[in-house]
């Protein structure tokens, strides 16, 4: 499974974060739980940089060793329960042995792209309030209302 680094936007306001040493899995989890909250795409700049791993210990006193090897899907679904709130991960990934991509690609995260631009609202005309009560000047501006909705 895939480990790599990106950029996570968390609102519409521009605040964003680095982060490192996401899977596929993760990533997916980050998206769902912060698209709403920016309006887009909010992982930003994502680079590959290796592969999750588990490290196990072998022997024991002089003889222990560490021996790396790849992570398993269970133990990803563990530690995203351990991280996220386990009932999103259970929507997101259900069932007992639940399908987790081992890459970007699969999990449609595209690598190195940027956030999207968002799309310039139409610059609307300035709305001139009446400056006296006059019944006349409080029925044009109430007309003009109309007009533009």
């Amino acid at each position: 499974m895939e480990l790599a680094t990106l950029t996570l936007k968390l609102n519409h306001n521009g605040t964003d974060v680095r982060k490192t040493d996401i899977t596929p899995a993760e990533a997916q989890v980050l998206r769902r739980m912060f698209e709403p909250l920016c309006g887009t795409n909010p992982i930003c700049d994502l680079k590959v940089t290796g592969k999750a791993l588990t490290s196990e210990h072998t022997g024991q006193g002089e003889d222990a060793e560490v021996e790396s090897r790849d992570r398993t899907p269970e133990e990803e679904i563990m530690r995203l329960r351990g991280m996220y709130d386990s009932r999103l991960i259970e929507k997101m990934f259900p069932g007992e042995n639940p399908n987790l991509p081992e890459t970007f690609a699969k999990a449609r995260i595209p690598v190195g792209q940027g956030w999207q631009q968002p799309v310039k609202a139409p610059e609307s005309k300035r709305m001139s309030f009446p400056r006296s009560d006059s019944k006349e000047e409080v029925e044009q501006f109430e007309e003009s209302l109309v007009a533009k909705m």
